[in-house]
């Protein structure tokens, strides 16, 4: 943009204008090119510009300054005083295609199937041109995004989580300095569905049973204060529940850990309190004098809440009812840090982030561990507790949470 001063008591629109245009470069035997040109005149304000000639070099740096002229005199070309010269670099060569690898998807060659929903994978893409400075990526279905590479030439690696199971392909572009793209690369490779859960009790054993039987992992001893053949939520595969009196001696526990909670994991039960206006808790697992976690019961501004408490993050939501079925998970994801909190299948209330403490010692079912020992203690039903050492993705928290239409009337 060019500007002539008033003159004359005339407004500056009235000052005629025109660029005088330089560039220059070292070409490749040496020599100092130099070129020029002036372009037409404008009215002071005009925007100003000049097409380069065709035998600008590529890969070099061109630098240029440019000056106005009203016809009378010429301004100090741009670069002078506080000014500063003006570089480029033409690149007339496309980025070549990147190449994609993951350690936990080989190519399909190698393995077909690979476990699985709610696991994260990660891949790695790098191309050969060596003034790539990020990559566009799109799985089928998404995520889609661009990622940018530390250095240009670099390789990055973008993390995925599969939402659900088949075959997924992935599509890759590099982008270059001069923001050329390459041509799209394709990686192709198949997820299998979510795995089972690492620990499973259903809690339906027969009602003189004192320990519940594990579907998956250690089986639970119960306190006197747990009565099995409690009722079960309609409308689910759940056939039976333990009911918990609230004592002392209302708990299970298999006496040893479900899962490492520093990594990723997720617990779930469906609950039914006898009463609400206290902190009670479904499941915890054991740390130093505190739990590592606890899903349960918890009072916000005196009202009630179901939460997802772990690394110094609480996530609450939902309102609990007393004699109410309600099916709660909490999730925490290690990939991103955070804590999440579902509710009859639905999220509920907003991700927190955590940093999970060691909780290596054992799982609990129906009370939580404190300075002063066990507490908070659950009075009302709890079944089907499950324990899994991935993301459990949306579609199946809400097939966890279904509960089939009973049929009233035609």
């Amino acid at each position: 943009m060019l500007y002539d001063p008033e003159e004359d008591n005339q407004p500056s629109e009235f000052s005629p204008v025109s660029g005088e245009f330089e560039a220059w470069w070292t070409d490749a035997a040496g020599v100092k090119q130099r070129r020029t040109y002036t372009t037409i005149t404008l009215s002071s304000g005009s925007r100003q510009y000049w097409t380069m000639p065709n035998d600008i070099p590529a890969n070099t740096v061109v630098s240029w300054h440019v000056r106005a002229n009203d016809g009378k005199a010429t301004s100090a070309w741009s670069d002078e005083g506080d000014g500063a010269v003006c570089s480029f670099v033409y690149d007339d060569v496309s980025p070549e295609k990147p190449t994609t690898t993951s350690p936990e998807y080989p190519n399909l060659e190698e393995v077909f199937w690979v476990d699985g929903v709610g696991v994260y994978s990660h891949f790695t893409i790098h191309s050969p041109s060596d003034d790539v400075v990020s990559y566009t990526y799109g799985f089928v279905g998404g995520p889609y995004d661009t990622v940018s590479a530390e250095r240009p030439g670099a390789a990055v690696t973008i993390p995925y989580l599969p939402l659900s199971a088949g075959p997924k392909s992935l599509t890759v572009r590099a982008i270059d300095r001069s923001a050329e793209a390459a041509g799209g690369a394709h990686y192709d490779f198949n997820v299998k569905a979510g795995r089972a859960p690492v620990a499973r009790w259903k809690l339906d054993d027969p009602t003189d049973s004192r320990s519940a039987a594990a579907e998956t992992g250690t089986p639970a001893r119960a306190g006197t204060g747990v009565t099995f053949g409690g009722a079960a939520p309609t409308g689910t595969t759940a056939t039976a529940t333990v009911g918990l009196d609230g004592s002392g001696h209302g708990f299970l526990t298999p006496d040893s850990p479900a899962t490492d909670i520093r990594k990723t994991f997720a617990v779930s039960a469906w609950v039914r309190p006898a009463e609400t206006d206290r902190n009670m808790t479904v499941v915890s697992q054991d740390a130093d004098e505190a739990p590592g976690f606890d899903l349960g019961l918890r009072h916000q501004d005196s009202e009630p809440a179901w939460s997802f408490a772990i690394g110094g993050a609480q996530v609450s939501g939902g309102a609990p009812e007393t004699g109410k079925w309600a099916h709660l998970l909490g999730l925490y994801d290690a990939e991103t840090g955070k804590a999440r909190l579902y509710v009859n299948g639905h999220e509920a209330g907003t991700a927190a982030n955590a940093t999970p403490a060691e909780a290596a010692d054992a799982f609990q079912i129906g009370h939580a561990l404190g300075a002063a020992g066990y507490g908070d203690q659950w009075h009302g039903n709890i079944g089907d507790v499950q324990v899994h050492d991935r993301v459990v993705v949306p579609d199946e928290v809400a097939e966890l949470a279904y509960r089939k239409p009973k049929l009233l009337g035609h």
